[in-house]
């Protein structure tokens, strides 16, 4: 309760008041007296005054009509008459004009005065809180009826607030709403609008006041709230003193506050405690009413807005158009302040096409997806693809930047989909400090729907365009004649071989009805009444819809031209959709053609069943008689003998293959499975057989440093170079040897397998490719006769070519060339070409020749030889070294091919597709722990590995070298000329080993072949590592020299490893285990004791 502190303010007209006066306490009442009766009247025109005291004998005759007149200009002010006049008639006038009290001299007693002054002054405060209650009670219905038309929320707690603190002379008034652990603020005073409301989110204290409050539901009041610790003051109200917080409740929740505050000049009545909770509930109410209506009206302009984006996407074609328009759409709606917009223009998703309207924006999501980190945005997604990531703006976060840039205190992610698949997304910023509601959340959600179904749409055209593209070019190619009659009985499509197999122009039928065609066909026929009455019935058997079993006609027509005889075959055309008549189709065959193809296939059918007789009958021989002398064998005949069947079987399986690559190309057709490939792997693979087991040694191969990638299927061109690798050993004499060579022309890939044999002559060399007329001497090489043939098939699939050149005497050169991709690998400089000599050659039927290629073969070189390098590849994953980055420039300058990665997961997956020549290897990478890259990168290549570091300890340079595969480490300090220098010495180690090319060397049962860097024990594979190797080779090309510790740790490591001595043990070690009989006794590999290693035969 607030006591009255102030005097009470009294008015006195009378001449003689000093009694009364000195009755009443001066510190309790402020008098003034006044004796002039019009003076009073004058000073009575203010209502100032608590208490009207009057003297009857000033007023005289008119002290009842003055009481009347100030009971009705001030009716709650107690009016008190001084009267002698015990006169009762007078007495009861002057209590119906309005008199409070009379008072007599007998009443100056100071007790019974002050008594009868307390209860005019209690009756006069109940009048006036009855008075001012009935006023706020009509002021409240005025307000009721104001709220209860507002349409918008804001403006609604806008109004109640001006209203409030205007009607109810308030200091001020705050209305507060819970979200979560989120409360919303919105404050002001008198003259509060929407452009100066006070607005503001704060995460309260859960002793917060108002946070109490809203978990109790009940009102409290605050005398000092000031004093409360967990109170957040109001910028807008800074001198608050009292509050009373009321609950505003739905009723089943309390959603929030409306706090009531009072100042030291406006102090809060508890007496008005009830209108503050009318007035609360009221504003509940109008609340409900308001967001119904925003909600309906959000509605209506929600689907305004997606009808018309469904409007504007129908008419885009591209993906730049559909990635500006939804940008444009979604950041039309009042809510969102910003927004950026990426789409996928393929299905991997490696290119993007990003919208904002910020261009710093677009290149700092460009460059997040570089580096492969706009995968994290997907990371809240569950399998429905919902919007469950709200995205903060964490510090440590890489995304981070992105977020600061759209400026949102939270940021909302929508991805976009098509039916299934992610092709994109948006992220949304909300203007000012505001969150999403569920409104804006679900029509940015169907924008974004929307924009997916028009990617697809446009997708759907393009590949519906383009498979209507592929057939109509299908129909145009094929053998058959094909024309097509739709519902309304016109000729829609004629094919090129319609015209062709009858003479018909597609000019004189193309959008005429289907009888002319008929005439047309019956006048080129050599029976015309005969086909005209056999073409009507097969038409009318089309026309029959009650034709259950669907048998229609099959004719042969005989026509004019005695060479010539086709037969047409008709079939109805209903859709799968509706089962709609659409038309017929008429499909005209070439008879001469089929009796030609089916005598092609029986020829093929025969060959096949004879080639298959032999080798059946070889390998049954020879499993009878090792089943009826495998007791009277020895070891060694058995082993002969397995060793054959194992070669049959071999062969059987060779000829299997052949027959189904025969099946698939003849009767069912090849279907191809392409992707990226390498093939320099390819070959790679196919030498690795069990078939070339034998001759691998005779095969040598010549490709360059870097190679395009070729798009093919790897099963079927592994297929392919494993016919011309039989072949070629097989037209060779014994032993010789078979070059293959792999050439970069452009936009072909070459590979050409040479061969040391007869040779062919020209006029027979069309036929090496005929499974059935065969070149002499070529049957001994292709036994089967086919595996030419359906090589030349399967390159002609992929979109190639090959074709044969020979010179008698010489051998055959079999050229394969296949489309390069140049778009997969960094183009390199084609290989060195020498003069060429000349050379007879042939065309393959149905071939083009390619043009001249020069080149120098001669397979039985032999001796030293010194290749010419490529330019030295060099890959260089960067971090923040200052060292790499001056490496760089200088190898750069120094004309070096440097592939230059900023990324450890990148270059991790280019290792293998490039030929490398060194990597050099940041130790401070941004992404990962370049010690773990390096690891990874050891266990995919041998090329040496170089880590460099500004700054390092001694202990990580140990780990990289001994644990992680590193073949150097280099840190500062160090000059360049240094850097520079070790580098050098490096790459000339590396270059120099592999260039050098040598006979191989032959020990029985150990053979080392330097120009493939292979090595085989008892005709089998060994596993090296490049150190391994290195080590090998150098003691073997210095066989029987002793090679000291120190000459071997320079040669194979490099001279700054000269006195680590036990690396060179170590990889001994490792190498006698895998090349001696028994690791100890050293065959090949003999130690001399304190000086080093010699190689000896043994």
């Amino acid at each position: 309760m607030v006591m009255i502190a102030q005097p009470i303010a009294m008015l006195l007209v009378s001449s003689n008041g000093t009694n009364l006066i000195e009755a009443l306490n001066p510190e309790a009442y402020e008098i003034l007296t006044i004796d002039d009766p019009d003076k009073a009247m004058e000073m009575l025109r203010e209502s100032k005054y608590d208490l009207i005291v009057l003297d009857d004998q000033i007023f005289g005759s008119d002290v009842v009509g003055v009481v009347r007149e100030l009971r009705r200009r001030f009716p709650l002010t107690p009016v008190l008459v001084i009267s002698e006049n015990k006169d009762s008639i007078y007495q009861t006038d002057l209590m119906e004009a309005g008199a409070t009290d009379l008072l007599s001299d007998d009443l100056y007693q100071k007790e019974e005065l002050h008594r009868r002054l307390r209860l005019v002054l209690q009756q006069r405060r109940q009048n006036r809180a009855l008075a001012r209650r009935n006023n706020n009670l009509q002021a409240l219905t005025t307000l009721a009826r104001r709220l209860h038309m507002a349409t918008d929320v804001q403006n609604l707690i806008a109004d109640t607030i001006d209203l409030a603190c205007d009607t109810f002379h308030l200091y001020g008034m705050a209305i507060i709403m819970s979200d979560g652990d989120m409360l919303h603020i919105y404050a002001g005073q008198a003259g509060t609008s929407v452009e100066t409301l006070h607005t503001g989110s704060i995460r309260p204290h859960q002793y917060d006041p108002f946070r109490r409050v809203i978990n109790s539901g009940f009102v409290q009041t605050f005398t000092n709230i000031k004093s409360d610790t967990y109170f957040t003051p109001f910028p807008t109200l800074p001198n608050v003193e009292s509050v009373i917080a009321i609950p505003l409740s739905y009723p089943e929740f309390t959603y929030g506050v409306l706090a009531v505050f009072g100042d030291l000049n406006k102090p809060l009545n508890q007496d008005d405690l009830i209108i503050y909770e009318l007035f609360a509930s009221q504003f509940t109410t109008a609340l409900q009413n308001a967001q119904l209506y925003e909600e309906q009206e959000r509605r209506v302009q929600a689907s305004s807005h997606l009808l018309r984006a469904w409007q504007r996407f129908i008419t885009l074609n591209t993906v730049e158009d559909i990635a500006s328009s939804l940008r444009e759409l979604i950041e039309d709606i009042p809510e969102v302040s910003s927004c950026l917009v990426w789409l996928y223009e393929d299905e991997h998703g490696e290119q993007v096409v990003v919208d904002a309207q910020e261009t710093t924006i677009v290149n700092m999501f460009q460059d997040l997806h570089r580096k492969g980190l706009t995968d994290q945005l997907y990371e809240g997604l569950d399998e429905h693809l919902q919007i469950t990531l709200r995205l903060g703006r964490g510090q440590n976060n890489p995304l981070g930047p992105l977020f600061r840039a759209l400026r949102g205190q939270e940021l909302m992610l929508f991805p976009v989909t098509d039916s299934a698949r992610l092709v994109g997304g948006v992220i949304a910023s909300p203007a000012g400090n505001r969150q999403f509601g569920m409104e804006e959340a679900n029509l940015m959600k169907s924008l974004t729907h929307a924009a997916g179904q028009a990617l697809m749409r446009n997708t759907l055209t393009a590949v519906m365009g383009e498979k209507g593209g592929r057939l109509e070019a299908i129909l145009r190619s094929i053998y058959e004649g094909i024309f097509f009659v739709d519902h309304t009985g016109e000729v829609a499509f004629c094919n090129p071989q319609f015209t062709e197999l009858t003479n018909i122009n597609p000019s004189d039928v193309l959008n005429r009805e289907s009888n002319i065609l008929i005439d047309r066909l019956i006048e080129e026929s050599h029976e015309p009444d005969l086909v005209r009455n056999q073409l009507d019935d097969a038409i009318q058997l089309i026309l029959n819809e009650e034709n259950p079993d669907e048998n229609y006609t099959i004719l042969e027509i005989a026509l004019a031209n005695p060479d010539r005889e086709i037969h047409v075959e008709f079939s109805r055309i209903i859709s799968t959709l509706n089962n709609d008549y659409l038309g017929w189709i008429g499909i005209i065959r070439d008879n001469s053609r089929l009796k030609n193809m089916f005598s092609k296939q029986m020829s093929l059918l025969d060959l096949m069943s004879e080639q298959i007789r032999l080798p059946h009958a070889e390998l049954r021989g020879l499993v009878s008689a090792l089943m009826e002398n495998h007791t009277r064998f020895s070891n060694r005949e058995r082993t002969r003998f397995l060793w054959q069947i194992e070669r049959s079987v071999e062969n059987m399986g060779e000829l299997w293959e052949n027959f189904l690559d025969m099946y698939h190309l003849e009767v069912t057709g090849l279907v191809l499975e392409r992707e990226e490939s390498d093939l320099y792997e390819i070959v790679q693979r196919a030498l690795d057989d069990r078939v070339f087991a034998e001759n691998r040694r005779q095969v040598r191969i010549e490709a360059p440093a870097r190679l395009p990638m070729t798009k093919v299927d790897e099963a079927r061109v592994e297929r392919v170079i494993c016919n011309l690798l039989q072949y070629a050993l097989a037209s060779s004499p014994k032993g010789a040897a078979v070059n293959l060579k792999i050439e970069d022309h452009d936009t072909e890939v070459h590979l050409i397998v040479q061969d040391q044999g007869a040779g062919i002559p020209p006029d027979r060399l069309n036929e090496l490719f005929d499974p059935f007329n065969r070149p002499e001497g070529s049957d001994d090489a292709d036994n089967t006769g086919l595996g030419l043939y359906i090589s030349r098939e399967l390159v002609q699939r992929h979109g190639g070519r090959i074709w044969a050149e020979s010179i008698v005497g010489k051998g055959t050169t079999i050229t394969m060339a296949l489309p390069a991709n140049n778009s997969a690998t960094v183009a390199a400089p084609p290989p060195a070409r020498t003069e060429p000599h000349t050379r007879a050659t042939a065309e393959v039927p149905q071939v083009a020749a390619p043009p001249p290629v020069t080149r120098t073969v001669d397979p039985r070189q032999s001796g030293y030889s010194v290749q010419k390098r490529q330019p030295k590849s060099i890959m260089i994953v960067e971090g923040g070294s200052s060292l790499v980055a001056f490496l760089r420039s200088k190898l750069e300058n120094q004309d070096y091919e440097v592939l230059v990665y900023e990324s450890g997961e990148e270059a991790i997956a280019d290792v293998k597709a490039i030929r490398l020549d060194m990597i050099v290897l940041d130790v401070n990478l941004s992404d990962v722990n370049s010690l773990d890259i390096c690891e990874r990168m050891r266990k995919r290549t041998e090329v040496p590995i170089v880590m460099i570091a500004d700054e390092a300890s001694e202990a990580e340079e140990v780990r990289a070298l001994k644990q992680f595969g590193a073949d150097a480490f280099i840190t500062k300090p160090i000059t360049e000329e240094q850097l520079m220098a070790r580098v050098d010495v490096i790459l000339k180690r590396v270059m120099d080993i592999p260039t050098r090319t040598r006979e191989p060397l032959d020990l029985g049962d150990l053979y080392i072949d330097f120009a493939r860097r292979e090595v085989f024990l008892n005709n089998k594979p060994i596993e090296l590592t490049r150190i391994e190797y290195d080590l090998l080779h150098t003691l073997a090309v210095n066989e029987n020299q002793v090679l000291t510790h120190k000459q071997l740790l320079d040669k194979v490591w490099g001279p700054e490893y000269q006195a680590e001595t036990q690396y060179l043990w170590v990889n001994v070690s490792r190498l006698r285990k895998k090349l001696e009989p028994t690791p100890d006794s050293s065959r090949y590999i003999q130690t001399q004791q304190g000086v080093g290693y010699v190689f000896r035969r043994p």
